[in-house]
């Protein structure tokens, strides 16, 4: 056990060093901007094996690193010659008290609007491009702790693709911690519930989404990891 933890370690401090060398290489020929994204590439890497080792201290051995919580999409997304240019979902939940910590990591494939108890927390804009400043906003991270309370919440969200062919989907990974340090995850799957088209109110938590429909999942074309909120490590697609 203590062997593989070593070697987990050796590995990430190998990245570390190699982002360093890349660095001083970057900036020998090119100018800073830009430089940091790189740099979190390798710093990803390097925490992914730290992270690995301590499970394996630990006692931890079989973990699947993809994220756990599904894209979803209106139903009529599983025809693939369907194109969903807009979606809303919702996924309403109890909570036994106030969480110590909360946050939600949204993944998206276009314009995502997230409200969190009727209230809109964040914009977040993707597109396919090699602009490593863009492929930064694949991933979004919000702090919601004040948001939620003791007993019903709602997380929604209002979904756009603008791809000609595209689908509008949506990847949600809601991260709680309880004031005894226990932890849970809400995620979204097949049992949230979709519409492709506005209704007043969608996003309250009083609206009755009784004639909404489960919505469909499809596989992500590429990989993301599971974040590790532990750690400060979100996910990432690569």
């Amino acid at each position: 056990r203590n062997t593989a933890a070593q070697k987990f370690r050796k590995m990430g401090s190998e990245i570390a060093d190699l982002g360093q060398e890349y660095k001083q290489l970057w900036l020998r020929n090119d100018k800073k901007a830009n430089l940091q994204w790189i740099l979190l590439q390798f710093n990803r890497q390097k925490a992914f094996w730290d992270i690995k080792a301590d499970q394996v201290e630990q006692g931890i051995y079989e973990e699947n690193p993809t994220i756990p919580s599904q894209f979803i999409y209106f139903p009529a997304a599983a025809d693939n010659g369907t194109i969903v240019p807009l979606a809303y979902f919702r996924k309403g939940f109890e909570l036994r008290e106030q969480p110590k910590k909360a946050l939600l990591q949204v993944i998206n494939n276009g314009v995502a609007n997230s409200y969190v108890n009727g209230k809109k927390i964040g914009e977040s804009v993707v597109r396919r491009t090699a602009s490593m400043t863009v492929q930064s906003q694949w991933v979004k991270v919000y702090d919601v702790t004040r948001r939620l309370r003791r007993g019903k919440n709602l997380l929604s969200f209002e979904v756009r693709n603008y791809d000609p062919a595209g689908k509008a989907g949506v990847n949600v990974y809601l991260w709680l911690v309880f004031p005894d340090d226990s932890t849970t995850a809400i995620l979204s799957d097949m049992y949230w519930k979709s519409a492709n088209e506005y209704f007043k109110n969608w996003e309250k938590l009083n609206f009755d989404d009784s004639a909404w429909f489960n919505p469909v999942t499809r596989p992500f074309r590429r990989f993301i990891p599971r974040p590790y909120f532990k750690y400060n490590l979100p996910s990432w697609v690569e």
